[in-house]
């Protein structure tokens, strides 16, 4: 009797070891998560990522340019901005809004395609233009820093501001998608 009630003791050891294990393991895991993937994740699980659209005009030498945006207009959505996205519509973007005056840097962590970076200022013109940002493959990422104060950055494919004329001086209007 004593042996059998030893060896039930034994596999139920073993158990809760086996058990303990799995989770010390699911929780190394979860650690080891890229933290910016996890804040994507959270945000289209909760709905936090539906984005409303607005146009943007950029009032170019060679005439009118229009790019349909999605707007990033909380910390988590300018946070998260283009990450883990394979593609870029063309004529599409992503456009940050910041609630005053900034001067800090972007980079392309967890980035998967290059874009072009149109920085606004809150005169609504073009201060800074960075061109071909590329993806970051590992760390540390390159920072892209303007040179300029601005409350407003446009990101779009790479090539576009080169092909659409948009220079640094050029007058931004942004409206509302209807």
């Amino acid at each position: 009797m004593k042996k059998v009630q030893r060896k039930q003791l034994i596999a139920i050891l073993i158990l809760l070891l086996v058990s303990l294990a799995c989770i010390i393991i699911s929780a190394v895991k979860v650690s080891r998560e890229d933290p910016y993937l996890r804040l994507k994740n959270n945000l289209e699980k909760d709905n936090g990522l539906e984005y409303t659209n607005s146009y943007i005009v950029f009032r170019t030498s060679e005439g009118d340019k229009r790019v349909e945006v999605e707007v990033a207009d909380s910390a988590d959505k300018r946070t998260l901005g283009l990450m883990f996205r394979e593609r870029l519509e063309d004529g599409s973007g992503i456009l940050f809004i910041f609630d005053t005056e900034v001067d800090h840097p972007f980079w392309m962590k967890n980035t998967l395609i290059p874009l072009d970076m149109i920085f606004i200022g809150g005169s609504d013109q073009v201060v800074a233009l960075i061109e071909n940002a590329t993806p970051c493959e590992k760390d540390p990422c390159t920072r892209y820093f303007p040179g300029e104060k601005y409350d407003r950055v446009v990101e779009v494919n790479s090539g576009w501001v080169g092909e659409n004329g948009v220079e640094v001086g050029d007058p931004v209007v942004i409206t509302q998608a209807p």
